[in-house]
């Protein structure tokens, strides 16, 4: 996923097996467009399937694994525009 005006945005497939924990200092919604996952916040795991949206408040630990090879997320984050975000 490339966002052209923040560069890289954290990852996904490795492979199907997802991504590895991420915290963020904004809160994000993640809406899930195809396939299914397993999505973990704070050590605490969920299946999420095509129209599942979960929410993760800032600063909690959190990634997707276990994918489907169709699995696609859409991401939106709740940023102030006062705090640039650094996605690398």
């Amino acid at each position: 996923m490339t966002n052209p005006s923040w560069g890289e945005v954290p990852q996904l497939p490795k492979a199907l097996g997802g991504d590895s924990t991420l915290v963020h200092k904004w809160d994000e919604i993640n809406f899930v467009t195809k396939g299914s996952s397993t999505f973990s916040v704070e050590g605490k795991n969920m299946k999420v399937n095509v129209g599942d949206i979960v929410y993760v408040k800032k600063g909690l630990g959190h990634y997707f694994h276990s994918l489907t090879s169709d699995f696609e997320v859409l991401i939106l984050f709740a940023i102030n525009s006062l705090a640039k975000p650094n996605l690398g």
